[in-house]
């Protein structure tokens, strides 16, 4: 309609492949088209093989599939685009980071007509950036006012048989009933998530993970965006989190030695991330045990007599993600109710881990999660709780292998 009605604007119109594309939002437009008496070669014209559809007063819409290619994977070829208007179909497949691109190349047609940019989002619930963005910040009353969201459930549909519709919702599985019956954006349903939403809500309910035995495990940022974070922990009970921001190294290392004191936690019984600049912070708390996400997968002491008990992970941050799955799935992993400072951390914990991944699950190769860098980019963050959380299970696993029951040798002799 705003076509028409506007000589020379344009609209983009995009999903992740074009075969949907073409299959879903292209068959539904021809059937608004024609339930308004347009007709094909008189009132527009659409060509396939450029994917455009042009009106007779040279108003367009550009059908462009968005998945991000590895040769561009900073949607530079979006910037060519003259757009006074944006529709994305099923959203949460997209990045955020094209829909940013996408909000940059309003034209001066807006000024011309005096009109305001928009772009608009469809979507089912996910936890992904959606999330961040319009929900959570909904919740907390901190919802940006050039935003707006409608939700709309089956019965907003005048086209279908309610009745119906609600009773095969019902005999459908919890998460289905839960999306769609509810639209509860606290449940998904992908088949690749490491953690289910009931698996990680469990963990508040859990009184019996604790043995006395304290750990303090880190995730290490400096003066950017992500954030420290210090977790202090009753062997399996999570009982402290520590967030800090635009803080030093050496202001880390301060922290980490008065929570050491403050929680009586021993040097060696500390593990923090190496990686990067974290390296920095380890050589400062010597004894502290350093972790490495990329180093490889810890094998147990059977696997040096018996081939068939070694494990088979990527490297060591999977196979902590996995060990740490392994103590949920046995409800032995607990969290204090007043462990996080507030509710915001509490939401973007609980949305890091939901958005844990498999990857590859259809080959024969190691097993593998998705990388920090591919769920950065579903989230619009760097997954520093999680990071800081898991871990923790380094010290699960190394429990049980060779270098833990070796004999202590003492130097030195007694006077």
């Amino acid at each position: 309609m705003t076509c028409i009605a506007y000589p020379w604007i344009a609209w983009l119109v995009w999903r992740r492949e074009w075969d949907d594309l073409r299959k879903t939002s292209l068959v539904t437009m021809q059937k608004v088209l024609r339930a308004h008496w347009l007709e094909e070669w008189i009132d527009y014209t659409l060509n396939m093989q450029t994917k455009e559809l042009h009106y007779t007063n040279n108003s367009r819409i550009f059908f462009v599939p968005l998945k991000q290619q590895p040769t561009d994977m900073e949607f530079n070829f979006l910037w060519g685009y003259e757009l006074t208007f944006a529709f994305v179909d099923e959203a949460q497949e997209n990045s955020r980071k094209a829909i940013n691109v996408i909000n940059s190349r309003f034209t001066e047609k807006i000024k011309d007509y005096g009109l305001t940019g928009k772009v608009i989002l469809w979507c089912n619930p996910d936890k992904w950036h959606l999330y961040s963005d319009f929900i959570r910040p909904s919740k907390e009353d901190l919802f940006k006012k050039w935003r707006v969201f409608i939700q709309s459930l089956y019965k907003d549909n005048p086209h279908i048989d309610h009745t119906k519709y609600e009773e095969s919702l019902k005999n459908a599985d919890e998460v289905t009933r839960q999306r769609l019956l509810f639209g509860n954006w606290d449940y998904d349903n992908n088949p690749n998530k490491l953690f289910t939403t009931n698996m990680i809500l469990d963990m508040w309910t859990n009184p019996q993970a604790k043995n006395g035995t304290k750990f303090l495990s880190c995730d290490v940022a400096r003066l950017g965006w992500d954030r420290i974070v210090e977790m202090i922990w009753d062997w399996d009970h999570l009982y402290k989190v520590y967030i800090q921001q635009y803080v030093t190294t050496d202001k880390t290392v301060d922290l980490i030695r008065q929570l050491e004191i403050e929680h009586w936690i021993r040097r060696s019984f500390e593990v923090i991330d190496s990686d990067w600049i974290g390296w920095w912070v380890v050589d400062q708390l010597r004894w502290a045990r350093w972790f490495v996400n990329n180093a490889q997968a810890i094998q147990p002491i059977e696997a040096k007599y018996d081939d068939t008990k070694r494990v088979n992970y990527k490297n060591l941050k999977t196979q902590c993600q996995f060990k740490l799955r392994e103590l949920m799935e046995k409800w032995l992993v607990s969290i204090d109710e007043r462990a996080f400072q507030n509710d915001s951390d509490k939401e973007l914990f609980i949305q890091e881990l939901e958005n844990v991944m498999l990857k590859n699950v259809d080959k024969e190769w190691k097993i593998e999660l998705e990388s920090k860098d591919e769920m950065k980019e579903r989230i619009g963050r760097s997954p520093d709780l999680l990071d800081a959380f898991f871990m923790k299970f380094y010290f699960n696993i190394v429990k049980h292998t060779e270098e833990n029951t070796k004999p202590l040798r003492i130097i030195g002799s007694a006077i």
